[in-house]
């Protein structure tokens, strides 16, 4: 055989009972009658498909997968788990991605291996799974594989090797047809294999065997391998080890003969795991962490630095080196990485998902997340809190009276846990459950919570009430049944069973409705919801059923449901419910499903290819607990397009807000599952054809700017979400009134622009403003950029000024503004004119006039004024009645003539009077024809 490098590593069996997945047993007594109840979830029998993880996450609660064997190629780090798959890591374990598809329901993972570009799986039940695209995608490759359980794989050139339960077998072609190769070996349980040059070691339950490249058959070379239980062998030259459940052996001589090698590591330590870097051999024990060896110095210690769990206390399946980098699978933490020789470590499970942990209860307060655990490899549990939305979990101060916690509940600022612990099945605390309290109650099973009402059905005994909150619980119902699931409606109870499906107790279990209804073929209940008028019931033979008239007749609701084959028969199993407004959730044998329709049909939200047995949902994502993987979760963003959003929160402007600008900016909270938006406002509350200002759709992100918007105007808004499946409702409508808007620009009347004036008083006019204006700003300046203010005055409230004393031969500007609640509106457009008043000789006194003419028909009257004054000249007739006038008016300094006209005197005599400045002079004047 050509020598070529080879990863190989096997994984240590774990209990029968791990491998059949999650099981519940449930012993009741049934008068003289004993009857036992089994339901098991048999992860490796489930026939229907998932299509993968798309947004799911693993979040504890502790850390990582059961990991089993390690395969490097590249840059890419393969891991295989009992629980999750295969994981790829491309940065040296930061960061993990669970790579199945086409795996499941075969993902428990025992081996793997590398031949160029294909990756090969060894698993528990499904034979060999070849990748070519990085586990991107996987198919079964058994043709002639005859033993299904492959516990070892190696590569040497063309060939691949597989080690199984029933021998080794032999593919040329990879994997595509197999034939067996175990001519001389004895012991067909193969638990690992390894190449040295042309041999090929196995190690079996019965020892190590030799097959060679020149021989046909297999020869055991076991002289001085005292344990022959052979879990792992790693070569190193000519240097052979073998990992016993008695330590580990050495042969130099091609294993023609062993020696002890477990100087400090101990002759009963069993050595599952084995590594080699450079001059080190580093092993993976059962129980007892890792350990150091120089590979001459056969002498080991202890080596667990840097990690919070001792790592000296854990099982280590897997071994693998890369560089520097020293990779250690661990049951139930995940992966450990060292860089520094194994002198310390530190867990890189970011990915990874939880193996061994179920978590049949979730309850949510605020921001901390309960999870209540059952440990599938111990058979213990406990409750862990989060506080950073399942990023990581703390493990609370374990109470005596808590082991398996069943259910969890919230009320208040208590936490109730239903627990099979001897102390009660009943544990509270009050400080976040770092202490806990036992009621003293039998064994719980199940909790639920409406007002201050607590109720807790138990396995055996009876159903209890408390009615304060948790202080004090009473027995209301003594019958014998498990009640697996209890929930309130109004004064209602409804107790889900194992052996009778739903009962109702009425008026908080004073009287009991018989288990009569029609329709619930089913009577193995295990969970129950409860939405308006609708009681769901999840059952763990035939899916879920709904009752709309409080459990009197039932109909089945279970389109879509993914079925699985425990045995012959086809179960469609409900283990957990949760609602969230119209939208349920399903946690089923199968991963999490969804309906939005009352259960009508259902799809799957591609999670967890695990059993979900509890749910729970916050603002931001919904959690799924596992039976046997910790948790998993998903934003509920992600969640699309199976669930149709439901109406956004409005943000800003505030409800019923005033001084919005005339660009306001509207906003909302993003939605979970929201697509787009759509968004209306309105001049009207009730939204109708004609008022609608403005109505945007597709929108994709949570704001939009109106413009156009009227000043001193109210505005009524609302939002709804849209996605694939449909438009939410509308959110509440708010309103928002826009500012008052400043006055518009004032109109100039009088004087015109570039207009003359021949006095030095001017009277300035200009047009009302709107309604909205309370006063005026008048300015009249000697430039025309209004620095040298001649005259300024801002209380005005008419629309007229009159200003004086302008100097002769001077030009000025002028302009006006409007002011209201809003403030100062902007100047009106500038008007500019110039005083230009006439020269005036020196004028004599009204008094030194002494003369007027007139020259008949065409007579001329003359007169001066020295000054402004007001000016009346009037005729009367000799009996002083008046016959006409001339002039009657306000008049400037100046010279002035007045011609009078003969065809307005008709007499010949007429009598003059001139009144001028408080001068006052009468005359005869004679009128010749």
């Amino acid at each position: 055989m050509q020598k070529t490098n080879i990863v190989s590593a096997t994984s240590a069996r774990l209990p029968k009972e791990v491998a059949d997945g999650f099981c519940i047993t449930i012993q009741r007594s049934d008068g003289k009658r004993k009857r036992k109840v089994f339901f098991c979830i048999l992860a490796s029998l489930l026939i229907f498909s998932q299509e993968g993880m798309a947004g799911w996450q693993t979040n504890g609660p502790i850390d990582g997968d059961q990991i089993t064997a390690f395969a490097i190629s590249g840059s890419n780090i393969f891991a295989g788990a009992v629980t999750g798959g295969v994981y790829l890591s491309s940065n040296n374990g930061t960061n993990w991605q669970m790579v199945n598809n086409g795996l499941f329901p075969h993902d428990w993972i025992q081996s793997l291996a590398v031949s160029s570009n294909n990756i090969f799986a060894g698993t528990l039940d499904g034979g060999v799974f070849l990748s070519t695209n990085n586990g991107t995608n996987w198919t079964a490759v058994n043709t002639g594989l005859t033993s299904n359980n492959v516990r070892s794989l190696a590569v040497n050139g063309n060939n691949l090797f597989a080690g199984t339960t029933g021998g080794v077998y032999l593919s040329t072609n990879n994997g595509t047809s197999w034939s067996a190769v175990n001519s001389g070996l004895t012991n067909l349980s193969v638990n690992t294999m390894a190449i040295s040059g042309s041999n090929l070691f196995a190690g079996t339950n019965g020892g190590v065997y030799l097959f060679t490249s020149n021989g046909s058959s297999w020869s055991a070379v076991n002289s001085g391998l005292t344990n022959l239980y052979v879990n792992t062998i790693a070569i190193s030259g000519s240097n052979i080890f073998a990992g016993t459940n008695g330590g580990v052996y050495l042969s130099t001589n091609n294993g023609t003969s062993w020696s002890s090698y477990y100087g400090g590591l101990g002759s009963t330590t069993k050595v599952y795991s084995l590594a080699i870097s450079g001059s080190n051999i580093f092993a993976g024990t059962y129980a007892n962490g890792i350990y150091r060896s120089s590979i001459n110095g056969n002498s080991w210690s202890q080596i667990d630095s840097g990690l919070t769990k001792a790592l000296s206390l854990m099982t280590v399946p897997a071994l693998a080196i890369s560089g520097s980098n020293i990779f250690a699978g661990v049951n139930n933490y995940g992966i450990c990485l060292s860089t520094n020789n194994g002198t310390s470590w530190s867990m890189i499970n970011t990915g990874v998902g939880n193996g061994g942990i179920g978590v049949p209860a979730l309850a949510i307060s605020g921001s901390n997340i309960f999870a209540g655990t059952n440990d599938a490899i111990s058979a213990g549990g406990g409750v862990y809190l989060s506080t950073d939305n399942a990023s990581s979990w703390s493990f609370l101060s374990k109470s005596p009276s808590i082991d398996t916690v069943y259910a969890l509940a919230i009320s208040g600022s208590n936490i109730l846990a239903a627990t099979t612990g001897f102390l009660g099945g009943l544990s509270i605390s009050k400080d976040n459950g770092f202490s806990w309290g036992a009621f003293g109650l039998p064994s719980t099973s199940s909790l639920a919570i409406s007002g201050n009402n607590i109720i807790a059905g138990t396995l055996g005994g009876g159903i209890y009430l408390s009615a304060n909150n948790g202080s004090t619980f009473s027995q209301i119902n003594n019958s014998n049944f498990n009640f697996q699931a209890v929930a309130m409606s109004g004064n209602n109870i409804f107790a889900g069973t194992d052996l009778f499906g739903v009962i109702l107790f009425t008026n908080n279990g004073s009287s009991i409705w018989p288990a009569t209804a029609t329709g619930l073929k089913s009577t193995n209940v295990k969970s129950l919801a409860v939405s308006g008028n609708n009681l769901f019931a999840g059952t763990t033979e035939n899916g879920i059923y709904l009752s709309t008239n409080n459990g009197s007749s039932w109909s089945a609701v279970n389109a879509g449901l993914p079925l699985y084959m425990v045995g012959s028969t086809y179960y469609q199993g409900v283990f957990a419910l949760a609602i969230n407004g119209n939208n349920i959730f399903a946690g089923t044998g199968g991963g999490v499903y969804f309906s939005n329709n009352s259960g009508s049909s259902w799809s799957s939200l591609a999670g967890p290819n695990h059993a979900v047995i509890s749910l729970a949902i916050n603002d931001s994502n919904l959690f799924a607990g596992t039976a046997s993987s910790g948790i998993f979760s998903i934003p509920l963003n992600q969640v699309v397009p199976s669930i149709a959003p439901v109406a956004p929160i409005l943000l800003s402007p505030s409800n019923a807000s005033t001084g919005a600008a005339l660009i306001t900016t509207v906003r909302w909270n993003k939605t979970a599952g929201a697509t787009t938006y759509r968004v209306q406002v309105s001049t009207t509350s009730t939204f109708t054809a004609g008022t609608i200002f403005k109505d945007s759709s597709l929108i994709t992100d949570t704001s939009l700017v109106l413009t156009g918007l009227v000043a001193s105007s109210q505005y009524y808004w609302h939002v709804n979400a849209t996605n694939a499946v449909g438009a939410s409702t509308w959110a509440s409508a708010w309103s928002f009134t826009t500012i008052v808007a400043l006055p518009s620009t004032i109109i100039l009347v009088s004087p015109t622009d570039a207009s003359t004036s021949p006095v030095d008083s001017i009277t300035f006019i200009w047009r009302k403003g709107d309604a909205s204006v309370t006063k005026y700003w008048v300015e009249v300046a000697t430039d025309s950029i209004f620095t040298n203010v001649f005259s300024r005055d801002s209380i005005l409230v008419d629309t007229t000024k009159r200003v004086k004393s302008f100097v002769n031969n001077q030009s000025y500007w002028w302009r006006v503004k409007a002011y209201n609640t809003a403030g100062w509106g902007a100047f009106s457009a500038k008007r500019k004119f110039t005083i230009n008043k006439p020269t005036i000789a020196v004028l004599p006194s009204i008094a030194d006039i002494k003369s007027f003419s007139c020259n008949n028909a065409a007579g001329m009257i003359n007169y001066a004024l020295p000054k402004p004054c007001f000016v009346s000249i009037k005729y009367y007739d000799l009996r002083g009645r008046k016959m006409c006038s001339f002039v009657n008016n306000y008049q400037q300094a100046g010279y002035y003539s007045l011609k009078l006209s003969a065809s307005s005197l008709s007499q010949n005599i007429y009598i003059q009077k001139f009144v001028a400045g408080g001068i006052i002079k009468r005359e005869r004047l004679p009128v010749i024809r």
